[in-house]
C-alpha cells in the first residue's frame, strides 16, 4: 500500500476532504472464496531503468524487493474515494464476476466457452480498472521528465464515465500449462520517435500487465496516448484476443501457454514496438514469472 500521491481521488478527481479515502482492493473481494488457499504473505520485486535528472540518458534503477505479511488478495490502494469504490467500481465488479469465473473454470477444465463483444468489453474494462488500481499501489515512475504513472487522470476519468474500454487498448487471454497461483506482472514502456533518446524528446508511455488466476492469464495493453499500436501481436494458437473484437470468440486457445510464453509476451516487446525502452518490470504474488 502506498500513501497518497495526489490531492484527490485518482478517478473522479474530487479533492480529499470533499471525497473520502477508501481501501480499494486490487483483487476483488468476491475472488477470495474462489482463489483457494494462498500464502499469508506476498512479495514484490522490480527492476528497470529511467532517465537521469538532466534527461540526457537512461540509468539503471537498483532492483528492489519487498515482502508483506498478507496475501496478494489484501493488496489495496488509498488513491480511490468511497464513492468510486462503492459506486461504479462495485458495479463493474459485479458485471465482470460471472464472465471472469467462466474463463477461469474453462481454463481449469479445458472446456470451450464463447465470449461475445459486449462481454469482452466488460472484461477489458474490468482488467483496465484492475491494472490501473494495481499501478497505483506501486512506486511512481522514476522518470525526471515524465508523469508518475502511465495512467493519466483523463484516462482514469474516461474509464469511470464511459462503459467501454479505453481507446487503442487490447486484452488477450491464455491458458497456462500449470496452476501458477495468483500474481501480476507489470511492464512500463517508454516510447520514443527513434531507437536512441534525444534530450527534450517527448516520450509516450504504455502499460503491459499480466493478471494470472491459477491457469487463466489475461494480458492487458494500455497506452497513455492513442496511435501507439494495439499492443503485442500474439500467436492465436496460444492466445485468444478478447479485445477489441467484432464477433464472438472462443476460449481457450488450442495450445497451452508456458512460463516462457508469458515471459516473452511481457518482455520481448521489441518484436512489435521497436522504438521503445523497457522502463521497468514489477511482479508480485504467490508465484513469480521466471526471469
Amino acid at each position: 500500500m502506498t500513501s497518497s500521491n495526489s490531492d484527490g481521488c485518482a478517478f473522479c478527481g474530487r479533492p480529499w476532504g470533499v471525497a473520502h479515502k477508501s481501501k480499494e482492493h486490487v483483487w476483488p473481494q468476491w475472488m477470495r472464496k474462489h482463489a483457494g488457499e494462498l500464502p499469508a504473505q506476498r512479495s514484490v520485486t522490480g527492476v528497470g531503468f529511467a532517465l537521469d535528472g538532466d534527461g540526457r540518458y537512461f540509468e539503471n534503477i537498483p532492483e528492489y524487493s519487498e515482502t508483506r505479511s498478507a496475501s496478494i488478495l489484501h493488496l489495496v490502494t488509498r488513491e480511490v474515494c468511497t464513492s468510486c469504490n462503492n459506486g461504479w467500481m462495485s458495479g463493474l465488479e459485479q458485471q465482470a464476476k460471472p464472465l471472469f469465473l467462466r474463463l477461469a473454470h474453462s481454463a481449469e477444465a479445458g472446456a470451450e466457452v464463447d465470449i461475445s463483444p459486449s462481454e469482452a468489453a466488460i472484461l477489458a474494462r474490468w482488467a483496465q480498472k484492475t491494472v490501473i488500481t494495481g499501478e497505483l499501489t506501486g512506486r511512481p515512475m522514476n522518470v525526471a521528465l515524465g508523469p508518475p504513472w502511465v495512467s493519466r487522470p483523463s484516462m482514469r476519468r474516461q474509464l469511470m464515465d464511459t462503459p467501454r474500454p479505453l481507446r487503442e487498448t487490447s486484452l488477450w487471454a491464455a491458458r497456462t500449462s500449470e496452476d501458477t497461483g495468483l500474481y501480476t506482472a507489470e511492464v512500463r514502456l517508454a516510447i520514443g520517435d527513434s531507437p536512441r533518446y534525444t534530450p527534450g524528446e517527448t516520450l509516450r508511455y504504455s502499460l503491459l500487465t499480466a493478471i494470472t488466476f491459477h491457469r487463466l492469464t489475461l494480458l492487458s495493453y494500455i497506452p497513455d496516448t492513442p496511435r501507439q499500436g494495439g499492443g503485442p501481436p500474439l500467436a492465436l494458437t496460444t492466445w485468444t484476443r478478447l479485445w477489441p473484437i467484432q464477433h464472438d470468440v472462443s476460449y481457450p486457445p488450442m495450445t497451452l501457454a508456458s512460463h516462457e510464453d508469458l515471459k516473452a509476451a511481457l518482455l520481448e516487446h521489441h518484436r512489435w514496438l521497436p522504438l521503445s525502452q523497457h522502463l521497468g518490470f514489477r511482479q508480485g504474488g504467490a508465484i513469480a514469472v521466471p526471469r
